[in-house]
């Protein structure tokens, strides 16, 4: 008999947090199918073991992105999913995406939207109709990148190439595809909920990333608020000693921005359509 077909490769990163690495895993089953795979890399020092996994690598990384590598050559799949330790995936939404991804094989790197929770707040990860990202490095400052709305076309890794290293990974990883050719999209589908908890990356290691942020806009030569070193300080100035009135500018703004119905994962505004 042949080799069998692989759909998707599921790539699970997780370190020191065994029971959300049990709890997703479990989420994962509700999805996953027997012409699917799941890799484990376990960064961490717990021992983790589930029926559902197919590959399981258990050593030390130096980031998410080094980890997500391993299991990226590893990948048998048509499709590589990258998943984290505290990611819900929504299974209908996933299975669209996926056929989006069959029914345009020009798309290298697929970019979801989704739902993200932090400190008791809920925002979608939506970017508007019209807007043709993934056609300039520059929407990916401005607009942002969540590494849990990323479907890879396996086969075009030897084009855009492996993740990046750095805890800014995300934002990276999809300049890194547009600039070297890749066909980025971002597709409006409620496909996942992400809630970022303390023991995060991005919390446990703000300035880092922040910082690391701002290397990667130096490098791509991208001149944001994130580089302007006058406004940030204004910024700075403005939330020490009025605390209370930029609170209700960024109140505003998120009012502005996202429509309450975007929280709704039957939204029509989640049409499914390229941004």
């Amino acid at each position: 008999m042949g080799k069998k077909n692989i759909r998707i490769s599921f790539i699970m990163v997780t370190k020191d947090r065994p029971e959300l690495a049990k709890k997703t895993i479990e989420n994962i089953g509700q999805i996953i199918t027997s012409n699917d795979e799941l890799i484990l890399i376990n960064g961490g020092s717990d021992n983790i073991d589930h029926p559902l996994i197919n590959k399981n690598i258990k050593e030390s990384d130096k980031s998410i992105g080094h980890a997500s590598n391993k299991g990226m050559m590893l990948a048998e799949g048509k499709y590589i999913r990258l998943v984290s330790d505290d990611d819900t995936i929504r299974k209908k939404q996933l299975n669209d995406a996926i056929k989006i991804m069959d029914n345009n094989e020009s798309i290298d790197f697929l970019v979801c939207g989704g739902i993200i929770e932090r400190e008791n707040e809920i925002y979608p990860y939506f970017i508007p109709n019209g807007t043709n990202y993934g056609s300039d490095i520059n929407d990916v400052a401005k607009y942002g990148a969540c590494g849990q709305g990323f479907i890879i076309r396996t086969k075009s890794i030897a084009l855009i190439g492996l993740h990046p290293v750095g805890l800014a990974c995300d934002v990276e990883y999809v300049m890194q595809a547009i600039s070297v050719g890749g066909n980025v999209k971002f597709c409006r589908i409620n496909l996942f909920h992400h809630p970022i908890n303390k023991d995060s990356m991005t919390i446990k290691h703000k300035d880092k990333w922040q910082e690391d942020l701002v290397n990667i806009y130096k490098k791509y030569g991208i001149k944001t608020d994130q580089t302007n070193i006058i406004k940030k300080i204004i910024v700075k100035i403005v939330k020490f000693i009025f605390p209370k009135f930029y609170t209700n500018r960024q109140n505003q703004y998120k009012i502005k921005t996202y429509e309450k119905d975007l929280l709704n994962p039957n939204s029509d505004l989640w049409d499914k359509g390229f941004s």
